[in-house]
């Protein structure tokens, strides 16, 4: 719905967005999860696209962490005045479930330290390589009809967990290895007429249309 919003507004059609499967990656600890929240919000800084991330034009968590709330009304393109999407909604920001026991003002000291340290870095490679931001300015008069020059970079991992724990690693990755597997068994079953066969624990599409699937065990 975004996409066709943001299509009307700016009067373009087809994909807003890559066609490319997106890369789903399972991140098994709180340390992972860290890392990229806040790989995301520093993002426009490692690209060298603003020095800072309050530098950014766009919207950022980072500038509502001080606990504001912002009210986001429905856009007047594409949305009936008439239509059931509410007038607006409040956005306010929260911790990952993960870091819900972490007193807030000690979260947003850790995320501001770890964003601030990419900041400090990507400022010193541009000192070293004698590079500059793209700026705001420019970045608010780039036409959303360009395209980049450059061809994207292809072949690189397409990781489906990522975790600096070495061993937490190589154990999530024998569990997705056999959830691959038994999900590969029950799918040739289901195929050959087996309707009643039960899918591993973790599947999702088979379990939306109907098919039998393992119960997710009960938190303790």
């Amino acid at each position: 719905m975004l996409a066709r919003c943001l299509n009307r507004r700016w009067g373009r059609w087809e994909n807003l967005w890559s066609t490319e499967q997106a890369c789903v990656t399972y991140l098994p600890t709180p340390d992972a999860i860290f890392d990229k929240l806040v790989y995301l919000l520093a993002n426009p800084v490692a690209d060298h696209l603003v020095d800072r991330v309050v530098d950014w034009p766009g919207l950022s968590s980072l500038h509502l962490m001080d606990g504001r709330e912002i009210v986001c009304k429905r856009p007047k393109e594409f949305f009936r005045q008439d239509g059931s999407m509410p007038k607006e909604v409040t956005l306010r920001i929260a911790p990952p479930p993960a870091f819900t026991n972490e007193p807030w003002a000690e979260w947003v000291v850790r995320v501001h330290a770890a964003v601030a340290n990419i900041e400090n870095s990507a400022r010193q490679e541009r000192l070293e390589k004698r590079t500059r931001v793209v700026g705001r300015k420019a970045i608010l008069a780039a036409s959303p009809f360009h395209s980049p020059s450059s061809a994207a970079p292809r072949g690189n991992l397409r990781p489906s967990v990522a975790c600096r724990n070495e061993e937490r690693r190589k154990a999530e990755l024998a569990t997705l290895k056999e959830f691959r597997r038994a999900y590969r068994e029950a799918r040739l079953n289901f195929l050959a007429g087996d309707h009643e066969v039960e899918f591993p624990e973790g599947t999702y599409r088979l379990r939306i249309l109907g098919a039998r699937c393992a119960p997710f065990p009960l938190a303790a």
